[in-house]
């Protein structure tokens, strides 16, 4: 990513073969013309800064399996008050207007966030924000259906604003 990121020093995107279609290219472009500040989304979440986002595309093409993104961060740039391992990646939902959570974890170790995207659009990264209650928990997509490629779709089921320390237990 340019030099206007500071926070971001680095960024890899990993793919298989047969992601894409023959003469594909991938792109990824920094800015954007949506005020990140000001985002809306279903949990509680505080963008990294104002214009801290970027655009991923393939030719117009969508990948055919997840892809892999790795963006390290430098934490001296982490602002006053923020928790790097807060940070997720969230995609611009164009249809909804909203920013949703993609699969994506913080390595503090290495000062990675590593996402898994099925879909390319904008990006930014988000700090979330821990609920003070169970009842502050969102969940989606819900109901979560795999592979169909409707609004309920997707590779992961989202369990955001959990309480600091909440465990999930699946039965």
């Amino acid at each position: 990513l340019p030099a206007a990121f500071p926070v971001f020093p680095g960024a890899a995107l990993m793919a298989e073969a047969g992601t894409f279609p023959n003469g594909a290219i991938v792109t990824i472009v920094a800015g954007t013309s949506l005020d990140v500040a000001a985002a809306r989304s279903a949990v509680a979440m505080t963008a990294l800064g104002a214009g801290v986002a970027f655009d991923i595309s393939a030719s117009g093409y969508q990948p055919l399996k997840p892809v892999r993104l790795v963006l390290t961060y430098d934490p001296a740039q982490i602002p006053a008050g923020q928790d790097a391992r807060r940070l997720r990646l969230a995609r611009y939902d164009e249809a909804s207007g909203l920013w949703q959570l993609t699969p994506s974890a913080v390595d503090p170790k290495t000062n990675t966030i590593i996402a898994s995207l099925d879909h390319f659009s904008v990006f930014a990264p988000f700090f979330t924000v821990a609920g003070a209650a169970p009842e502050q928990v969102v969940i989606y997509p819900n109901p979560w259906e795999i592979g169909t490629g409707n609004e309920f779709s997707g590779q992961a089921m989202t369990f955001a604003s959990l309480p600091d320390g909440a465990n999930v237990k699946i039965l």
